[in-house]
């Protein structure tokens, strides 16, 4: 019994100490329970905002810590019990001696009271402790000649056990065990006995070193384990605590009174196993909008939970690779997922040439799939995205970073409306960004741009703007150094000279952390995202310093903060409740 209940506790303990599931966060205000997985935040300082994780991060700690330390003693103490019992019983094999008391008398079954009388005379005496004092063993003899007399000599209680066991005693129906331990009887050999001992030493061992391993690394639930001893055991790829439904969570496209955000991919062309290249997830109005289809957004979309059978819209920005690069996944999994709608695809020129293109390359996978599942279960009516291509107004063409660019509309349904205003990021022509409004409520996504007077102007006091930044110093510097590498004399014949000339080409068309600080000072959005960083912030002191970078001199020159800065990271959600004024953040 002990086994049965120490084998799966211990197996649980392990996974809990190994592959930990962080319990719900503690609500810092209230002291109430969030949802699973979900963390609720209202735009403040950055203060009380790190006040509030460093409150949910201990509470969860300790709660976790205390509840495992309770079990990790008991199944200690359990498996020390069990090893305790067994070395008893390996000590004392004559207490399991199966009850025969004809055996224990050594008279003939069916003997008579006088027979029965006479040998319990005889063995009393024989194992009396009184008269056997150099048997250790003489007590407990002597108790079993007690009870075998008494059941033979009680009518009932010999007619009974006639009738269970009609003939002799064998291994094949000993079921009276006296009085101890009901235990297999390939156990109550040495061997079995060994094997037993063995096995209560493994649960020992394994039990305290689980315990000693999880206080060495600290029980880390602000994220899955990363040491290397636990990183050997799980698969790479394999997304733990990820519980989400096949289909997607389908509330994000049900719920009409919110606007949420989703940052679907938030990095750069350079791989990144963190980030995927660009891709913002939008859901208003029964509508799940896409803007960009970088490399690894699919992914993302399925690891995430995203609904990809809803998606109705395809918004590009422009047509760099690491923004279309998906596209044709993105067509497809929506489509095997359950999309029956017709994917709409918008952008400006150049859309249908893209568009086609990734139709035109995934035409054959198309026709296999529908011959292999047939049409019935993969319907091909609304495989072939719609493309709607427009053209920025004849003005605009030759406007500068510093004119204003006024929005258009490309799209709009009810409450929801999808603007344009156009980008700067030369010789890429045309680039655009987006402002989606809804019941009160707008996000703009620039794309990728230097800082334009369109963008500070679409971002004037809207809730959410997504932007890009690369931190142009940096790549000065890091351009300078690939260069000092380049020992010939002439310019490009290197792979040094090569990548230094390409890392200062980019800072002439993306905008720089010190654009954002002046477009949050001018524009005084409730919450600046930047993405697509350079360099990203992947660890702690990059953020930190980044995080320094952004704020202060928005704390300098403003004297009173009321924009958020936050960096953009992948699974990032923004939940914004319809005529509200209220941002709230969650996980996916």
């Amino acid at each position: 019994m002990l086994t049965v209940i120490l084998l799966p506790w211990t197996w649980y303990l392990m996974r809990c100490l190994l592959f930990p599931r962080p319990p719900p966060e503690l609500d810092f205000e209230t002291g109430g329970l969030k949802s699973e997985d979900s963390r609720v935040k209202l735009c403040g300082t950055s203060l009380m905002q790190a006040r509030r994780h460093n409150a949910q991060q201990i509470a969860k700690r300790r709660r976790f810590r205390g509840i495992i330390k309770v079990q990790l003693v008991g199944a200690a103490m359990g498996w020390a019990l069990l090893f305790w019992v067994l070395w008893e019983m390996k000590g004392s094999p004559t207490e399991l001696r199966t009850f025969d008391p004809y055996d224990i008398l050594g008279v003939q079954r069916g003997a008579e009271l006088r027979e029965i009388k006479k040998a319990y005379h005889t063995k009393s005496l024989q194992h009396h402790p009184d008269k056997d004092k150099d048997n250790p063993l003489a007590p407990v003899l002597f108790q079993q000649v007690s009870k075998a007399y008494a059941a033979l000599t009680d009518d009932a209680a010999r007619k009974n056990y006639e009738n269970r066991f009609p003939g002799p005693v064998t291994k094949f129906n000993r079921e009276a065990i006296d009085p101890g331990l009901a235990i297999d009887e390939r156990c109550r050999t040495s061997l079995g006995q060994g094997a037993m001992l063995a096995l209560s030493a493994v649960g020992v061992s394994v039990t305290v070193v689980v315990g000693l391993l999880a206080i060495a690394l600290q029980m880390n639930l602000d994220r899955p384990f990363s040491a290397p001893l636990v990183s050997t055991l799980v698969p790479l790829g394999v997304k733990r605590n990820s519980k989400k439904p096949i289909v997607g969570d389908r509330m994000l496209v049900t719920d009409l009174e919110q606007l949420v955000v989703v940052m679907t991919g938030t990095g750069t062309p350079v791989a990144d196993p963190d980030r995927a290249a660009q891709g913002i997830s939008v859901f208003a109005g029964g509508e799940y909008l896409l803007f960009d289809t970088g490399p690894g957004v699919a992914e993302n979309m399925a690891a995430q939970g995203m609904p990809r059978g809803a998606l109705t819209h395809v918004f590009f920005t422009h047509y760099h690779s690491d923004h279309i690069g998906d596209f044709g996944e993105v067509m497809t999994t929506s489509w095997i997922f359950g999309r029956t709608q017709t994917l709409q695809t918008h952008g400006p020129e150049g859309l249908k040439r893209v568009v086609g293109g990734f139709a035109q390359a995934y035409g054959p996978d198309m026709v296999y799939r529908r011959a292999h599942h047939t049409a019935a279960v993969m319907p091909t009516d609304n495989w072939m995205p719609s493309m709607n291509e427009f053209t920025l107004p004849d003005a605009e063409m030759n406007m500068t970073a510093s004119d204003p660019a006024p929005l258009f509309n490309v799209y709009s349904k009810g409450d929801l409306k999808v603007q344009a205003f156009r980008a700067h990021h030369e010789p890429v022509v045309p680039a655009v960004g987006y402002k989606v409004s809804y019941k009160g409520r707008s996000v703009v996504i620039g794309g990728d741009s230097v800082m334009t007077k369109g963008h500070k102007d679409a971002c004037r006091d809207v809730d959410v703007c997504i932007l890009d930044a690369i931190h142009h110093k940096v790549i000065e510097m890091t351009a300078e150094t690939f260069k000092s590498m380049d020992l010939s004399e002439e310019e490009g014949a290197s792979e040094y000279s090569r990548v230094s000339k390409m890392l200062l080409d980019t800072i002439d068309y993306h905008s720089a952390p010190w654009d954002l600080v002046e477009l949050a000072k001018e524009s005084r959005p409730s919450l600046v995202i930047p993405i697509h960083m350079v360099p990203s912030p992947t660890n702690p002191l990059m953020k930190r310093l980044l995080t320094t970078y952004y704020r202060e001199p928005i704390e300098r020159v403003s004297g009173k903060r009321n924009t958020e800065i936050k960096f953009g990271e992948d699974g990032m959600a923004l939940i914004l409740p319809a005529n509200s004024q209220e941002i709230q953040e969650k996980r996916y």
